[in-house]
């Protein structure tokens, strides 16, 4: 299966050297999750297409 996405996120990723890439096919769902430094992708498994992207913020002290 290949995954697509139209998501701009990846080129503007500052990503530090070596980064951890982690992908959760653990859902019990139909959802594949991507992790890539502070960004995510979401993918549907039977379509292949992104179903949500976004950029996890760092927790603020409060």
């Amino acid at each position: 299966m290949v995954y697509e996405s139209t998501d701009t996120l990846l080129p503007t990723v500052n990503l530090r050297n070596p980064t951890i890439i982690h992908i959760d096919d653990s859902f019990d769902t139909d959802l594949l999750k991507l992790d890539i430094g502070p960004c995510y992708w979401i993918f549907s498994k039977s379509s292949g297409k992104c179903v949500e992207a976004g950029h996890r913020r760092a927790p603020t002290g409060t």
